[in-house]
């Protein structure tokens, strides 16, 4: 079963949940209240997100307080967009808004966490994730056209092949094979995650993931 992330821009009815990156000090596109409790309490959740309730909805804040070069950054943010749609599964939600700064490269993290592989499972319905859109703001529309949907033929055969079972290769003749092949993908597997799939596969598997609209 393969998964896919809606992303569009949102609109002034949004009602949901939200995740906002700010620095100390700048102003908040929030409730009055969220402001008072960001202000009180942000600073002893530097550079990870702080979970607060607004209502009835939930809202993320992430405060930017180190000082890092552009990739770096990008990497710390990829970073907080996994661990944000590992909080958004969490809760059972489905969607996300997203304010402020960084607005790609945490699209681009919580894309690849949330991937799941789930064609062997025959419970699939209940395993997988709750979260499928995220909603930027309209000034970061150009988010929308970095994860070109060209891609997405090629993302889905990168990630079924890399998470296929050594048996369902087509190259396969017999058991033995099979043995082997399982025994040298798991001693390979560290060196092919870092110098294969964290470079082309890993962009392949993100634009391969998205469904614009």
């Amino acid at each position: 079963m393969r998964f896919h992330m809606n992303i569009s821009t949102y609109t002034p009815e949004y009602n949901g949940p939200s995740a906002i990156v700010y620095k100390k000090g700048g102003l908040l596109n929030a409730s009055k209240s969220i402001q008072n409790r960001i202000e009180s309490y942000g600073d002893k959740f530097e550079e990870t997100w702080m979970e607060l309730q607004d209502g009835n909805d939930t809202v993320w804040a992430f405060q930017l307080t180190k000082d890092l070069s552009d990739y770096e950054r990008s990497e710390k943010m990829r970073l907080a967009g996994n661990a944000l749609a590992i909080k958004v599964n969490a809760l059972g939600l489905d969607r996300i808004k997203i304010e402020g700064p960084y607005q790609a490269e945490i699209c681009e993290g919580a894309i690849l966490g949330n991937y799941q592989f789930l064609k062997f499972f025959s419970d699939a319905h209940k395993r997988r994730n709750s979260f499928v859109k995220i909603f930027v703001e309209d000034e970061n529309s150009e988010i929308l056209g970095e994860f070109s949907p060209l891609y997405v033929a090629l993302g889905r055969l990168v990630r079924d092949l890399a998470d296929r079972p050594a048996q369902f290769d087509v190259n396969v003749r017999s058991r033995h094979d099979v043995r082997r092949l399982d025994f040298n993908r798991k001693r390979s597997a560290e060196f092919e995650l870092k110098s294969i799939l964290d470079g082309v596969l890993i962009s392949f598997a993100v634009f391969g993931s998205c469904n614009l609209r």
